[in-house]
């Protein structure tokens, strides 16, 4: 499982309308076009996102090669994330077996990352390890074999 945070979108306090239509600037559009090239080696199956415009600008890149759609889940925005049915649907993502990527924001994927290491790593020092900051662009891939994560890495785009 691939977790991405938005690539470079402008600046919040700069923004001056509904923060879920905030894009990408343009060092942000570099990186989804490295992402995607990135992902690539991955292969996922399936693409989860924040209907937030920087995250779906994001992975747009990814799915355009891959002919994948993107599914939009509120639950990964900032204002409509619920702790609870954010980590249901990543663990029954990760259960799938398969790979995927959801993109979020930073608070989001803070969270979301630490709870599904602890819950299907059972080790509170992966959880710690990964819970550094994720970068704007940057991912987090998850390892994982029967339901559990494995290995957990960081990367920045």
């Amino acid at each position: 499982m691939i977790f991405v945070r938005h690539a470079l979108a402008g600046s919040r306090q700069d923004w001056k309308g509904d923060d879920d239509e905030r894009p990408l600037e343009d060092a942000g559009y570099v990186q989804a076009a490295a992402l995607a090239v990135t992902l690539a080696a991955y292969r996922p199956a399936r693409l989860i996102s924040s209907p937030s415009k920087r995250c779906m600008q994001t992975l747009k890149p990814y799915a355009l090669r891959s002919g994948l759609p993107i599914a939009k889940d509120r639950l990964l925005t900032e204002t409509g994330y619920d702790h609870a049915r954010a980590l249901e649907l990543a663990l029954s993502v990760l259960d799938e077996g398969r790979p995927a990527v959801i993109c979020s924001h930073g608070k989001v994927l803070d969270d979301l990352i630490a709870a599904v290491c602890e819950r299907r790593y059972h080790s509170p020092s992966l959880s710690r390890t990964m819970d550094a900051h994720l970068r704007k662009g940057a991912f987090a891939v998850l390892h994982h074999a029967g339901g559990r994560v494995i290995t957990a890495e960081r990367y920045i785009v």
